[in-house]
């Protein structure tokens, strides 16, 4: 591993650990996700039930950073780069359910067909479980490449598992 990885590596623990001590930002990377992530918390207690609307993180975090109750760092993100955090916020608990509603939808189809051993059925869990977890970490539905990739793979990936299984019926 690279020195410069490895100093990244070692020095997570405690800036995490500080952070919980002391609320102070001391990296530019996980500790800077555990505030956007609880700022994310916060608008979305402040506007529940039906939350803040599309792309209104950034507008209601500068109001947050005007107001001083949080730090003017989370004010360069667009986003808490969490998937579901964002959803919660712009859309609260149906925007969660609908989000999860996709992904589960999906694993479901592709277990269907993963009963007849098709390694394609395998790709498309991967790819959704893939989607799932990444979405802790960053905002792929918000790239419009990150949706259009999804979807084209899922789509492809279903159309060669119902051609394969019109081939093994005839």
């Amino acid at each position: 591993m690279s020195p410069h990885i490895q100093n990244r590596v070692n020095h997570i623990a405690t800036a995490v650990s500080h952070y919980f001590e002391a609320g102070e930002i001391t990296d530019g990377s996980a500790t800077m996700c555990l505030k956007m992530w609880k700022t994310a918390l916060l608008i979305a207690k402040d506007n529940m039930p039906l939350g803040t609307g599309t792309k209104s993180y950034l507008h209601k975090t500068s109001m947050l950073i005007k107001d001083g109750h949080i730090s003017p760092k989370v004010g360069e993100f667009k986003g808490p780069h969490n998937q579901y955090l964002s959803h919660i916020v712009e859309y609260e608990l149906l925007g969660l359910i609908s989000l999860m509603g996709i992904y589960i939808s999906a694993i479901m189809y592709f277990i269907a067909f993963k009963k007849a051993k098709s390694p394609l059925a395998i790709c498309g869990i991967i790819i959704v479980l893939g989607y799932k977890d990444f979405n802790l970490v960053g905002d792929l539905w918000s790239v419009n490449t990150g949706g259009v990739f999804f979807v084209a793979m899922l789509a492809s990936i279903s159309a060669l598992l119902v051609n394969a299984k019109k081939t093994m019926v005839t």
